[in-house]
């Protein structure tokens, strides 16, 4: 037997391929994950206001309120992705 080789059937080696992206998420996360197709994303074609995100951040800035308790202001921003402007209030 030494020496000699043999041919697996493709079809054979076909379907224990399909199992190699589990057996790399179960061994090699950074791998798979590396691996994934990422989505690439522009701002083409959008339209100002099309797609807006908003956030709230909390300021140190203590207020006192008419009732005498403190309160902490806080920031609230959007950003409109077409445009890239920033409004807050």
């Amino acid at each position: 037997m030494e020496g000699q080789t043999f041919t697996l059937p493709a079809h054979l080696i076909q379907r224990e391929r399909d199992y190699r992206r589990v057996a790399i998420h179960r061994r090699d996360n950074k791998a798979y994950d590396d691996a994934k197709p990422r989505i690439r994303r522009t701002r083409d074609g959008l339209l100002p206001m099309d797609l807006v995100f908003g956030d709230v951040h909390p300021i140190d800035i203590p207020v006192l309120r008419d009732d005498k308790t403190m309160a902490h202001a806080r920031l609230v921003a959007f950003l409109d992705i077409a445009t890239n402007r920033l409004f807050y209030h």
